[in-house]
């Protein structure tokens, strides 16, 4: 009776890890299943080779760039294609899968990705649990239940209004904490893996006909001079054009007590209206974008842009 107990409690074992191994592997290489699909479900609803400008990054990305007013300024479209923490990997299936519907002229990725590890998930040193993985994926994806948890409820980043990706937000909680970027030599540690994701967005960007540019939006809570750096190493090597707004929150006359919402982790609306303006800016200067404002084709943009320019920017 006891040996057939341990049979049974050993085939319900076998069993619940097979299944929530099933649940929780990845289908393709993608770490957050759920942003990503909700990104991707989205961005099918833009119609079909319409966006000019394609921003990828995480939520420093999708808190800093106001689409709606960069249309209404300039003229052309973009689409904020960021989701919260996104990894590199994460990046590549997104840009990948709108490639198939969309003909971005310019690429914009947001660094602060490059310091996050870029893949699903890393192998262990332990040669037993590497092994026990393959078997039963659960053990080296365990911790993607937090993803899963997330169908259960309406992702943070997304917005209640068609703000094309833009997460709008108007709280005021001040940085207190002085000037971050302090000047230095000093390279931050990219994860090894990662400068081969970025090699891979960038063939995938030659080969859809886009330019690359690399932003840094300004966060005292996230960037630092040594993240610079390495960034500006990075860009010098790949031959790409490299903003840090970090080094630029004076000019655009960022100020710290009404401009972000979370003590200077992210932007908010005022923060965002400003770097929005100077980026949109530049582009025009340094790229042939195409003006649609007096375009029929784009005309729920022409709407759109001018209630969120009455509603948030008189």
């Amino acid at each position: 009776m006891k040996k057939l107990r341990v049979v049974v409690f050993l085939l319900i074992l076998v069993i619940l890890l097979s299944v929530t191994s099933f649940i929780f592997m990845p289908k393709q290489e993608v770490y957050n299943i759920v942003t990503t699909k909700e990104m991707l479900t989205s961005l099918s609803k833009e119609e079909e080779d319409t966006i000019d400008v394609a921003f990828f990054g995480d939520s420093e990305c999708f808190a800093a760039y106001s689409p709606l007013q960069m249309y209404a300024e300039h003229g052309y479209t973009s689409y904020i294609c960021a989701t919260a923490a996104q990894r590199l990997c994460d990046t590549y299936a997104i840009m990948d899968e709108m490639f198939k519907s969309q003909s971005p002229k310019l690429v914009v990725l947001e660094a602060n990705c490059f310091f996050r590890y870029g893949g699903t998930e890393k192998d262990e040193d332990d040669e037993l649990f590497n092994a026990l993985a393959k078997t039963f994926p659960i053990f080296k994806y365990h911790s993607r239940w937090k993803t899963v948890l997330q169908a259960l409820m309406r992702s943070k980043y997304q917005t209640e209004d068609n703000y094309k990706g833009f997460l709008l937000r108007t709280k005021i909680k001040p940085y207190k904490n002085g000037e971050y970027m302090i000047p230095t030599d000093k390279l931050a540690k990219m994860p090894e893996e990662n400068e081969g994701y970025i090699d891979k967005i960038l063939d995938l960007c030659e080969e859809n006909g886009a330019e690359v540019i690399i932003v840094s939006s300004p966060s005292p809570k996230n960037w630092t001079y040594e993240k610079h750096n390495t960034t500006v190493d990075l860009a010098n090597r790949k031959g790409l054009d490299y903003i840090d707004y970090n080094l630029l929150w004076e000019e655009l006359g960022i100020n710290w007590k009404t401009d972000t919402k979370d003590y200077g982790d992210h932007v908010n609306l005022n923060g965002a209206t400003k770097l929005t303006r100077e980026f949109g800016n530049y582009l025009s200067e340094h790229y042939d974008l195409p003006n649609h404002i007096n375009d029929e084709a784009y005309a729920e943009w022409t709407k759109l842009s001018l209630i969120y320019m009455k509603e948030y920017m008189d």
